[in-house]
């Protein structure tokens, strides 16, 4: 029970930061410091770009293709997840995946 506990007070005291983090080297120190970085991967034809105005403007291949190297050389550990219909299911397997990972 304990393990679990503590495994959830991780995943509370979580940032999700958004892709456009990695623009500026100087945000590393602070994404890695104390801290585990996931890269939650997608497909680019499951990511939107409603209300996501640098992404309207530039288009989510430019965006991804600039920072693909530094999603990857940031993180400690990447997880791939596919297409969900819903956004609770996805929110689902990417807690339970995270918490796996977390051990």
């Amino acid at each position: 029970m304990r393990s679990q506990r503590n495994s959830c007070l991780r995943a509370v005291w979580s940032y999700p930061a958004g892709g456009g983090i990695v623009t500026r080297d100087v945000n590393k120190f602070y994404v890695r410091c104390n801290s585990n970085v996931f890269y939650l991967e997608r497909p680019l034809t499951a990511l939107t770009d409603k209300n996501r105005p640098i992404s309207q403007l530039h288009g989510v291949e430019k965006l991804y293709s600039q920072r693909k190297d530094k999603y990857e050389s940031w993180c400690d550990y990447r997880v791939y997840f596919d297409r969900y219909d819903e956004k609770q299911a996805f929110y689902d397997a990417a807690i339970a995946e995270i918490l796996g990972k977390l051990g």
